[in-house]
């Protein structure tokens, strides 16, 4: 049930035309080198963001094992960002959402 309601409201945050599942979402993440935390950040009908994700996280001095950057359509998003992110919790990574910070040009 609780899974059910995280799906329903990922896909209700997304922008009206996005909800017609057309254009897709790219979905980029690290794994700390020296720790265990996996930062992410997500954007919609973009370009690739996937070297201003590596920025954001030189940036902030963050040492990290590679980057990895999927896209997926936009109405199939939301069931492979909660597959994703209930594996990391399940393997105890601590997530941390960079999705707004991304998005900045350094």
């Amino acid at each position: 049930m609780r899974a059910s309601l995280l799906i329903v409201s990922l896909f209700l945050a997304l922008p009206a035309a996005a909800q017609q599942g057309t254009g897709t979402i790219q979905f980029c993440w690290a794994v700390g080198a020296l720790d265990d935390t996996v930062y992410y950040a997500e954007a919609l009908e973009r370009d690739d963001r996937s070297q201003n994700f590596g920025e954001l996280l030189e940036v902030t001095g963050i040492d990290h094992n590679g980057i990895t950057c999927v896209r997926s359509a936009i109405a199939a998003h939301p069931l492979i960002k909660h597959s994703i992110l209930r594996d990391w919790r399940d393997a105890e990574l601590d997530v941390v959402n960079t999705t707004y910070m991304s998005d900045l040009d350094y």
